[in-house]
C-alpha cells in the first residue's frame, strides 16, 4: 500500500504541469482517508488470523474464528470443547469412572493448559476440586437450579473475578447425581483480548503515522518546495541577481506560476542590461557632445578674444573673425537642436503627423533647395525621379525632412576631398509584395537613394552605421566628426513610417543609403490613423 503512494506521487510528478493544484487535493485527500482506512482492514485481519491460528494450535481449539477474539465466552468453550466432548461421553457411557481419582486427574491435566479446572460433586457433596483452595465455588454451584438440564454453560462471580463453568450431569449405577464442572478463568484469557485490541491501536496509529508522512512529503514536495524556491528568487532579485531560472514544477497552478515569474526576471533581466547600455550610450554620448562642444567654442573663444585684443586690426579681419564666431554657433545650435530631437524621439515624447504627399512634387521641391545650398560648397547635385504626378506616400513632412537632411549632412561632412564633389538624390520604383508595400497595401514601393563620391564606408562600419552613438573611422579621423546619431535618427523615423533603410557603398566609389517606403496610388487612400 506504501507502494501505491509512491506511485501516485510518482503519478502526478510525471504529469507535472498538466495536473492542477484543486485535483492534487482532491487526490491527497482521498489518499489520506483511504489509503489508511485499507491499511488498516489489512493489518487487522492479518493480526487476528495470526492470532487465532495461534489459539486454535496452541489450545487445540476447534472451529475457532474471528468472532472468537472478541467474544471470550464463545473461545472460551472452543478451548474446552475437546475435553468437554470427553466428560459428556464418560457421562454416558460409563458415569461411574467420573468418580474415580485417576480419570479426574488426568481430565485435569488436560485443563490445567488451558486456563481451567475440574470440580465433581455427588449428591450434593464435592468430592474432586482440580485446584485446591477454590473450592468455595462449590457455594455458588450448588445455588443454581438447572431446571433438569443435563449440561449447561454459566458465568458465577469469585473473588478472583468472573469465571465460566461448563456443566455435565451424570447418574451412576448406584442411581447417585453428580455433575463434572469445567472451571474456566475468564481473567486469564482477557489479556489475551486486551492484547490483540492494543496491537490492533497501536498499527492504527502507525499506518496514520506513516501515511500522514509519506503525504505530507508529497505535498512539501509538490507544493511547498516551488514556493521555497519562488521565495528564494525573489530575495535573488531584491538583491539585484537576476541570472538565475526557476524550475517549472509542480501543479498547473505553480507551474505556471513560476514561468510567469521566471519570464518576469528576464525581462528585468533584458531591461537591466537594455538600462546599462543605455547609460553607457549616454555617458559616451555627453562624452561626443562635450567634445564637439569644445572645439566651436574654443574657436569662437579664441576669436573674440583676437577681437577684444586688437588682433583683428582692419575692417577685413574683423568681418572674417565675427563670420568664422557666427558659423561656429551655428554648428552648435544645429548640435544642440539634433541632440534635442533625437531625444524626443527616443522617448517617444514626439507625436507624428503623417499626411498624403505627391512623391515627385515633394522630392523635386526639396531638390530644386537643396541644389543652391550645394552650389555654395561647390558641390553638384545630382537627382533623378522615375515618378509622375499623383503617386502619394504617407510622411510626417518635418521629420522626413530631417531624414533626408541627416543623409545629405553625412555626404558633406566626409566627402574629404576639394572637388568635383556630387551628392545624387534618386527616386525609384520599388518591387511590389515588400514590407513597406504590404505596410501600404502592396500597392508597391519607392526608393529613396541618396549617395555621393566620397570615401564611403568602411566595410567593418556597415553593419553599425545606424548604431546610436557610432562613429567609424572617418568620423573619429575628422574635425568634422558629429555627435554619431544623426544616422540613428534616420532608422528612428523611417521605421516610425513603417519603412527600411540600409547602407552600403557604391561600385564607383562614395556611400549610398537607401530607403524604402510603400506607396499609395491616390491621396484618399492614406487614412487618418497613419
Amino acid at each position: 500500500m506504501i507502494g501505491i503512494v509512491a506511485a501516485l506521487a510518482n503519478t502526478a510528478q510525471e504529469r507535472g504541469n498538466e495536473m492542477k493544484l484543486s485535483t492534487k487535493l482532491r487526490i491527497w485527500l482521498g489518499a489520506f482517508i483511504i489509503i489508511p482506512m485499507v491499511l488498516f482492514m489489512i493489518s487487522v485481519i492479518a493480526l487476528l488470523t495470526i492470532r487465532v491460528s495461534t489459539m486454535s494450535t496452541r489450545y487445540n481449539a476447534t472451529g475457532t474464528t474471528y468472532e472468537a477474539i472478541f467474544n471470550p465466552l464463545d473461545m472460551m468453550n472452543r478451548i474446552v470443547s475437546s475435553v468437554y466432548e470427553k466428560i459428556d461421553t464418560l457421562s454416558e457411557s460409563t458415569p461411574d469412572t467420573l468418580t474415580k481419582s485417576e480419570t479426574l486427574n488426568e481430565i485435569n491435566e488436560l485443563l490445567s493448559h488451558r486456563y481451567a479446572f475440574l470440580m465433581v460433586e455427588l449428591d450434593g457433596k464435592l468430592i474432586y476440586t482440580g485446584e485446591p483452595g477454590r473450592e468455595n465455588i462449590f457455594e455458588s454451584l450448588s445455588k443454581i437450579s438447572y431446571d433438569g438440564d443435563t449440561n449447561v454453560s454459566l458465568v458465577i462471580d469469585d473473588v478472583t473475578g468472573k469465571l465460566l463453568a461448563e456443566r455435565v450431569g451424570f447418574v451412576t449405577d448406584n442411581g447417585e447425581t453428580g455433575n463434572a464442572y469445567i472451571i474456566m478463568e475468564i481473567s486469564e484469557y482477557i489479556p489475551q483480548i486486551k492484547k490483540s485490541l492494543i496491537n490492533i491501536v497501536i498499527m492504527l496509529i502507525i499506518i496514520l503515522i506513516i501515511t500522514s508522512t509519506l503525504i505530507i512529503a508529497w505535498i512539501y514536495k509538490d507544493t511547498v518546495n516551488p514556493i521555497n524556491k519562488l521565495q528564494l528568487a525573489t530575495h535573488n532579485i531584491m538583491e539585484g541577481n537576476l541570472d538565475f531560472e526557476m524550475e517549472t514544477k509542480g501543479s498547473a497552478e505553480i507551474a505556471a506560476l513560476c514561468e510567469d515569474f521566471d519570464a518576469m526576471r528576464a525581462k528585468l533581466k533584458e531591461n537591466a542590461e537594455r538600462q546599462l547600455e543605455d547609460d553607457k550610450e549616454n555617458r559616451e554620448l555627453i562624452s561626443n557632445i562635450s567634445h564637439d562642444l569644445k572645439t566651436p567654442i574654443t574657436t569662437i573663444k579664441g576669436y573674440a578674444e583676437g577681437l577684444l585684443d586688437g588682433v583683428a586690426d582692419t575692417d577685413e579681419k574683423r568681418e572674417k573673425y565675427i563670420k568664422t564666431i557666427y558659423n561656429k554657433a551655428c554648428d552648435m545650435q544645429q548640435l544642440v537642436e539634433e541632440l534635442t530631437f533625437y531625444s524626443r524621439l527616443d522617448n517617444d515624447r514626439m507625436p507624428y503627423n503623417y499626411v498624403p504627399v505627391d512623391i515627385k512634387e515633394y522630392f523635386d521641391e526639396y531638390a530644386d533647395g537643396l541644389e543652391d545650398e550645394l552650389d555654395g560648397d561647390a558641390i553638384h547635385l545630382e537627382y533623378n525621379n522615375a515618378f509622375d504626378y499623383n503617386t502619394y506616400i504617407a510622411i510626417d513632412t518635418e521629420k522626413f525632412k530631417r531624414v533626408i537632411e541627416n543623409v545629405v549632412s553625412n555626404s558633406r561632412k566626409y566627402m574629404q576631398k576639394d572637388d568635383n564633389k556630387i551628392i545624387g538624390i534618386s527616386i525609384e520604383r520599388g518591387e511590389a509584395g515588400g514590407n513597406a508595400a504590404e505596410a501600404a497595401g502592396n500597392a508597391g514601393s519607392v526608393l529613396i537613394k541618396i549617395y555621393d563620391n566620397g570615401v564611403g564606408f568602411a566595410d567593418k562600419d556597415l553593419s553599425h552605421v545606424f548604431d546610436r552613438l557610432y562613429r567609424g573611422d572617418a568620423s573619429r579621423n575628422t574635425s568634422m566628426g558629429g555627435s554619431g546619431i544623426g544616422l540613428s535618427i534616420v532608422k528612428k523615423v523611417v521605421t516610425e513610417h513603417g519603412g527600411k533603410v540600409s547602407a552600403g557603398n557604391r561600385p564607383e566609389g562614395g556611400a549610398c543609403i537607401t530607403i524604402e517606403l510603400g506607396i499609395y496610388n491616390n491621396a484618399s487612400e492614406v487614412t487618418k490613423d497613419e
